[in-house]
């Protein structure tokens, strides 16, 4: 049986359908996750350099996380990380593209693990 994120982090998956997050397979390799590792010899002019630009979004990330002194939104670093690591996102149907990042999710109430 697939273990969730939800049952990972011991989270009722109902939580996760309100804030509109995937509540993906942890154990099962998902078309839906991209591996950035694959951007690093993309040839489409539109992906040119976006290995390098998504290594540089989470180096800094990873800059900002031993500043952390409480995971609270008043820790300034904590929250800087939190916004670094929200996505915008448009709906297509009940699909949800996560930009930038090149991360596809779907609705979590419509997906099932197989």
């Amino acid at each position: 049986m697939p273990t969730r994120y939800s049952q990972m982090f011991n989270i009722a998956n109902d939580e996760f359908v309100k804030k509109g997050v995937f509540n993906a397979c942890i154990d099962l390799d998902s078309g839906l996750h991209i591996d950035p590792s694959l951007l690093k010899n993309c040839n489409i002019s539109e992906f040119k350099g976006a290995y390098d630009d998504f290594l540089k979004h989470f180096e800094g990330i990873m800059h900002l996380v031993p500043y952390v002194k409480n995971r609270t939104v008043e820790d300034r670093f904590f929250r800087r990380i939190v916004k670094l690591l929200t996505v915008k996102k448009f709906l297509i149907q009940d699909w949800v593209i996560l930009t930038k990042e090149l991360t596809v999710m779907v609705s979590a109430e419509n997906f099932r693990c197989n």
